[in-house]
């Protein structure tokens, strides 16, 4: 089921980098590991859940769902901190991630 969120990430928005922000000398590829990292905990277990409770899903449609939840996250929580790197340290307190971690 993890094969979407642990192999190939999507490019981010019109294909930046996934890991860097699109302001020149602001690096964010720390911030969004770490958020990749716990959207993809949170995702595999809310799968796991799902599998439990719709046992009439296949593989494949786990996965099928597993790459709609890791676009829904780059969209809208990867992409948008790339895009406004100043506000990196509010989303770690937002998702509750040491400072310089």
């Amino acid at each position: 089921m993890n094969a979407v969120i642990t192999e190939g990430r999507p490019a981010g928005p019109a294909g930046a980098d996934v890991g860097t922000s699109m302001v020149p000398g602001v690096d964010t590829s720390t911030l969004t590991a770490e958020l990749r990292e716990r959207s993809a905990t949170v995702i595999g277990a809310e799968l796991r859940r799902l599998a439990g409770r719709a046992q009439g899903l296949s593989e494949r449609d786990l996965e099928v769902v597993e790459a709609a939840l890791a676009e829904l996250t780059e969209r809208l929580i990867l992409a948008p901190l790339r895009a406004l790197p100043g506000r990196a340290d509010q989303v770690r307190q937002l998702f509750g991630l040491e400072a310089g971690s």
